[in-house]
């Protein structure tokens, strides 16, 4: 199997202004969104019970990196809670969502805010919780990839959903595994349980899901088609044209890239595999994975590492179709 090491890592500070660095995000392919943060999170826990917390909001501070090393500050606002994801628009907007678990049916709270570029919230609405994956599209949408470790009423258990800039649910995709979802063709996409990946592109998004491990593109009106690649879970997703680059999810597969030619759905063509370390070894886990565009983003040890379809092609003897 081919092999590439990732090395000469742009390093992350650690804080930043007094405040923790507590989550990134791929802003597109060349860029990386630091969020520093001392907000605690919405829940605390009181011996076998959960309560909200008196007051978790904080200030917050988002950072732009580039490839260069150059760096740019966007404007100081105040975090509601801890515990998010976060997506910056290249428009200089960005998104903080309340990661996965909902706790309790009666919580009405929204679980997405949206800030303009002056640090100012704009819009908060309700996605519908269980959410993992967030990225803002070129045209202001929000797509959200969701979990299913909240199974409770009226909570979203797997699936994507796609909302317009003003928090309007344009579409929601849901799972196949409730035996009330009907079967649909692999022409019109087929409905999903866990979202494990999510890579949107211009205004679509590419997403890999549970249990059938097929990869999906969601145009914007929810209309989709899906491939069957290799059955095994992916942990971010990189694409140019119909060709698509996979990172592994489960341990044994952690640092290896896949790569597949997608043609009439749900056919696909196996095109090599790579596999990846960074600076000369290979952590069990890196701390952050995601992809954007056709560039793989990893932070680890507080370093940012970017790799593109491109390189991992050139890697194992094959050229972008």
């Amino acid at each position: 199997m081919a092999s590439i090491s990732l090395t000469d890592g742009i390093a992350l500070p650690e804080t930043f202004e007094g405040l923790p660095r507590i989550a990134t995000s791929a802003v597109d392919t060349d860029v990386l969104a630091a969020l520093y943060s001392d907000a605690s999170g919405p829940w605390i826990k009181l011996g076998e019970r959960w309560e909200r917390a008196t007051d978790p909001s904080g200030d917050a501070i988002i950072i732009l990196c580039d490839r260069a090393g150059g760096t740019k500050t966007l404007p100081k606002f105040r975090m509601s809670w801890s515990g998010v994801i976060f997506a910056v628009s290249p428009h200089g907007e960005w998104a903080l969502a309340q990661r996965g678990r909902r706790l309790g049916t009666d919580d009405d709270t929204p679980d997405i805010a949206i800030f303009d570029a002056t640090g100012s919230p704009t819009h908060a609405f309700d996605a519908g919780g269980n959410i993992e994956f967030l990225q803002i599209a070129g045209d202001r949408s929000v797509w959200i990839g969701h979990g299913d470790d909240d199974p409770a009423d009226g909570i979203k258990l797997g699936g994507v959903s796609h909302f317009s800039p003003d928090g309007t649910e344009i579409f929601y995709r849901d799972c196949a595994a409730r035996p009330d979802t009907p079967q649909v063709s692999f022409e019109t996409g087929i409905p999903f349980w866990c979202c494990y990946a999510l890579n949107v592109c211009g205004q679509v998004a590419w997403t890999q899901h549970y249990d059938s491990m097929l990869i999906t593109r969601f145009e914007p009106d929810g209309n989709a088609r899906s491939w069957i690649t290799e059955e095994n879970g992916a942990k971010a997703l990189a694409v140019s044209g119909s060709t698509i680059a996979r990172i592994g999810r489960y341990d044994e597969k952690q640092h290896q890239v896949s790569v597949f030619r997608l043609g009439q759905p749900p056919h696909s063509e196996f095109v090599g595999r790579l596999s990846l370390d960074i600076d000369g070894w290979q952590p069990k886990y890196p701390d952050w994975i995601d992809g954007k565009g056709d560039t793989f983003h990893i932070v680890h040890d507080s370093k940012w590492y970017r790799i593109t379809l491109d390189d991992i092609l050139s890697h194992i003897g094959a050229r972008n179709g």
